[in-house]
């Protein structure tokens, strides 16, 4: 079973080409994220998302006031050479921040002192958020401990599970960090990303993110005036109405989804249909691709 599916990934791969197969496991990442993300999961969804920031009420329209902040190690080897979110840079950026929402960052690389008070982690500190509702708007505050959570067992060292951050980062109003995947997630989400480093402009489908479906805006860390940059970038996103802002962006993820196959479609028709469906990718057309929608 094993050589036969590994004989399969080789036919893929010759069909496609390496690089379009790369590109179509991102997007097929990242479509298991937005899958996950339909409306008949919204109960299990708003469960996780209440383990780690703040039980959401029954209002069908949430904007919540969170701004969710990445820190990527830049450690591995293709990382030799990009500088991103400094240390210096994130106190700017968070004192810009702090008027306009909770702030919680998430951290491949340790945190300095000062940061630890923004932990994204089990029993943090309650999140405000705005209800609009019916043509109304409030800031209902809610504990965690009201919920049932014991914020006692607070543990600077417990770290959110990886498998519920989309979750949280579907409900987030921002996502400002230097990882390349997360800015995409984020995007593709529907949540406005601003990323930092010296990987912008390099990678393809995050300039399509950016240039042609203005999902988020890519800084390079190294170019002159990048942290002006940045930050003037980030006051123009949080100064917007939260509920417009919103609306603006999930108008923009609805575009881009509409211009995308469902590439998990595609797979299993490639796959289920192994060896004829080789030739007929190799001769599709706009008709063949438009059965995937």
């Amino acid at each position: 079973m094993k050589g036969y599916l590994l004989y399969i990934w080789n036919e893929v791969r010759n069909v496609l080409g390496r690089k379009i197969l790369r590109m179509a496991i991102s997007v097929v990442c990242i479509c298991a994220v937005w899958w996950g993300l339909l409306p008949h999961f919204d109960s299990i969804l708003q469960t996780l998302i209440e383990r780690w920031i703040e039980p959401l009420n029954q209002c069908q329209t949430i904007v919540a006031l969170y701004i969710l902040v990445r820190f990527a190690q830049l450690t591995a080897h293709h990382d030799v050479g990009i500088h991103g979110i400094n240390t210096q840079i994130a106190e700017r950026m968070i004192e810009m921040l702090k008027p306009h929402g909770r702030i919680y960052i998430t951290s491949e690389r340790p945190l300095e002192p000062q940061f630890e008070q923004y932990r994204l982690n089990l029993g943090a500190p309650r999140v405000n958020q705005q209800r609009v509702c019916n043509g109304e708007s409030g800031a209902p505050e809610y504990s965690l401990s009201e919920r049932g959570f014991d914020t006692r067992t607070r543990d600077a060292n417990t770290t959110i599970n990886p498998l519920d951050m989309h979750h949280v980062m579907a409900f987030a109003s921002l996502y400002i960090g230097d990882s390349q995947t997360m800015a995409a997630e984020a995007g593709v989400l529907g949540v406005p990303f601003v990323r930092f480093n010296d990987f912008v402009g390099r990678i393809g489908y995050l300039r399509e993110l950016e240039d042609t479906y203005h999902l988020g805006f890519g800084i390079k860390a190294s170019s002159p005036d990048s942290v002006d940059a940045l930050c003037a970038r980030v006051s123009e996103l949080v100064e917007m109405n939260p509920a417009e802002r919103h609306a603006t962006f999930q108008s923009r993820r609805a575009t881009m989804l509409s211009e995308k196959i469902d590439c998990a479609k595609f797979l299993t028709y490639f796959i289920e249909g192994y060896p004829d469906t080789v030739e007929e990718v190799r001769g599709a057309d706009k008709r063949f691709w438009k059965r995937f929608k």
